[in-house]
């Protein structure tokens, strides 16, 4: 199902990488699911800042901070399923907590890796009777 049409440009197989394209594109649907699945917005969207910082550091994994520019609050919520002041609401709260760095200037987020890992566990690890 395609939730919103924009133009965009996929390139799965830059000329300097090999690989297989249909293994990359069905890890990456399969990924998009599992941010979708969760009721609570501010899972899904601990879910797609960790799945975005797994893609950026494939080649060093033992980062503990990724990057993030570009992204909207907007657009972060088309792709969580969530609102734009729901999305802003939680990103406030993921900044007092530490667990991103937010530059207005740069437009840029840097998450702390670790910490929002350790938040993701603690708050989601146990059951939630209410949801199943």
């Amino acid at each position: 199902m395609i939730e919103a049409l924009e133009p965009s440009k996929v390139d799965f197989n830059p000329k300097d990488q090999t690989g297989d394209t249909n293994y990359f594109l069905e890890n990456w649907i399969l990924n998009l699911y599992e941010i979708k699945q969760p009721a609570d917005s501010l899972e899904r969207l601990i879910k797609l800042l960790l799945l975005i910082a797994k893609t950026r550091n494939i080649q060093d994994s033992s980062t503990d901070q990724s990057v993030i520019s570009g992204l909207s609050h907007r657009r972060i919520g088309e792709i969580i399923s969530s609102t734009r002041p729901t999305v802003s609401r939680h990103l406030g709260w993921m900044q007092r907590q530490n667990l991103i760095d937010v530059d207005v200037a740069t437009k840029t987020m840097r998450l702390n890796l670790l910490q929002l890992r350790t938040k993701q566990e603690e708050l989601f690890a146990q059951p939630r009777p209410h949801l199943h």
